[in-house]
């Protein structure tokens, strides 16, 4: 079948069956906003801070891991210049945070119940 009785099979189609083909390009919108709207719900946390040493000066060569607890999820990041970190996009949870610099000893935390995160609009 080439493209031209294809398209005249389609206009026939629709010119034959208007209510049916409005039905069918409705169903069809209406699982794209289905499947649009399932995708942008992600619940995730951050994890944020500065690394300073304990005089207070800031340590810009140490990197920040954080794991979840429950699931061993883990993800890390070196810090900034300034000494700053930020983890996004972690699964809700308990975790715990390693900062881990050369000449300093490993630090370890646990956070609880990592908060909801909402993205910048």
């Amino acid at each position: 079948m080439n493209s031209i009785s294809l398209r005249q099979s389609i206009m026939s189609f629709v010119s034959q069956r208007p209510k049916l083909f409005l039905q069918l390009a409705g169903l069809v919108f209406l699982l794209g906003l289905a499947f649009q709207s399932a995708s942008a719900q992600q619940t995730t946390g951050a994890i944020a801070g500065t690394v300073k040493d304990a005089q207070g000066a800031l340590i810009n060569t140490a990197t920040v891991r954080a794991t979840n607890i429950d699931t061993g999820f883990s993800r890390s990041t070196p810090v900034g210049n300034d000494g700053s970190y930020l983890i996004q996009y972690l699964p809700l949870g308990d975790y715990t945070v390693e900062v881990d610099a050369a000449n300093f000893k490993k630090l370890c935390r646990k956070i609880s119940s990592l908060l909801l995160t909402r993205p910048n609009s």
